[in-house]
């Protein structure tokens, strides 16, 4: 995970409602040397937005807007792999104002 940040809760990052912007997740710890990504689903619960989502070799990539000050969101993506494997991370979405 690349721009996150951690505590004991696990990785985060801080937005603002107004912001459009692209999450990626790196998978390439996960992946055998001829696995790929087959899909990617992630899961942004609402008044969260969730725009489109790609996978570019081992980095699923989901494009999210909106959410209420002060809220905590899980975001939450799951891949399976060409060789049936899958995997799931979670990362926290903190709303903030003035950011």
């Amino acid at each position: 995970m690349s721009g996150f940040q951690t505590d004991i809760a696990g990785p985060y990052i801080i937005s603002n409602p107004a912001d459009n912007r692209d999450y990626s997740l790196d998978w390439s710890a996960n992946l055998g040397p001829s696995e790929t990504i087959q899909t990617s689903v992630w899961s942004v619960p609402a008044p969260l937005s969730a725009g489109s989502s790609t996978i570019n070799g081992a980095v699923t990539t989901q494009w999210i807007s909106g959410g209420s000050p002060e809220a905590v969101y899980v975001i939450s993506n799951t891949i399976t792999t060409n060789q049936g494997r899958t995997f799931d991370r979670s990362f926290r979405l903190i709303v903030r104002l003035g950011i």
